[in-house]
């Protein structure tokens, strides 16, 4: 008795299967031989969109660069004259609340919070123009030699002209929110009634991981300044005391 012919589709069934084992063998095969062979490139073009495995997929937006923020504020001294502070590195003086902490909460990072869910985002949705504008000071001087806010119809069509208005309005939006924070910051930290206000976003660029136990820095600091703000808002001396308790819990100090 003859034994039984297989079905058709016991042999498509094998067919592929050989074929699939014989793809398999033949590209595993090309990972071996030299990388300048044609095979092993033609190879590598069509299947790395397919197989490939890259780090992207386990950290889409590696972090490239730390963004800090820094302020520098300016009052009026006993003689009615402006004085200036220092440059202070506010997201230093916050992240002394989360060293050595592997569960730090996202409030501890005020600063962090306020550049990436809105200012930066504004920021970088402008256009090169636009951005050069806000690196101007947003203020007036009247006859009186006061400085006063440039109006807000003033900036939405000065900076709107440079790009699309809508950018310009969501920024100046942003901005005004730094503003608040920075001032209250500013005057907590200072304890000084401060009449303008400038920040300025530092990216450090941590060492590639050939040169990640070096102690001198491998890339120079990236700076994007900002022009002076006039500090225009009524100060609440409740929420200037909690900005202070923050300040002192984390070992700030004037």
């Amino acid at each position: 008795m003859s034994a039984p012919r297989p079905s058709a589709g016991t042999t498509a069934g094998a067919l592929i299967a050989f074929l699939l084992i014989a793809g398999y063998v033949f590209v595993s095969l090309t990972i071996v031989i030299p990388a300048q062979t044609p095979v092993r490139q033609a190879v590598s073009n069509a299947t790395t969109p397919l197989f490939s495995q890259r780090w992207s997929m386990f950290a889409p937006h590696p972090l490239r660069e730390i963004a800090q923020l820094e302020i520098r504020a300016e009052w009026r001294g006993a003689d009615g004259k402006l004085t200036s502070s220092e440059w202070l590195d506010v997201s230093q003086v916050e992240r002394r609340g989360v060293t050595g902490d592997p569960l730090p909460s996202r409030v501890q990072e005020s600063t962090w919070n306020t550049m990436s869910i809105a200012y930066l985002s504004a920021y970088y949705a402008l256009n090169q123009k636009q951005r050069e504008y806000t690196a101007r000071p947003w203020f007036v001087q009247g006859d009186d030699k006061v400085y006063r806010p440039t109006p807000d119809a003033r900036l939405v069509s000065e900076l709107g002209a440079l790009g699309t208005e809508g950018a310009a309005v969501d920024f100046i939006r942003a901005d005004y929110m730094m503003m608040r924070f920075s001032t209250l910051f500013a005057t907590a930290y200072f304890e000084q009634d401060v009449e303008r206000i400038q920040w300025r976003i530092r990216y450090l660029k941590p060492n590639d991981f050939a040169h990640r136990f070096d102690d001198d820095q491998q890339f120079a600091d990236r700076v994007v300044d900002f022009g002076l703000r006039p500090s225009q808002l009524s100060i609440d001396p409740s929420v200037v005391a909690d900005f202070r308790a923050v300040i002192d819990a984390r070992g700030g100090s004037r």
